[in-house]
């Protein structure tokens, strides 16, 4: 189970899957903004 492309398990995330976020999340015009929350989410794991 995902949420906007980060799971629970450490390590684990997903960029690309149609409807991730949005509608585009699937589509290379719109996987830019998932990648950023979860290169987000990475950053922030790795700090801690």
């Amino acid at each position: 189970v995902q949420k906007r492309g980060v799971t629970k398990f450490p390590g684990l995330y997903f960029v690309g899957l149609p409807f991730l976020h949005t509608s585009q999340s699937g589509l290379l015009v719109g996987v830019g903004d998932d990648a950023s929350h979860v290169a987000s989410a990475i950053a922030t794991s790795e700090k801690q």
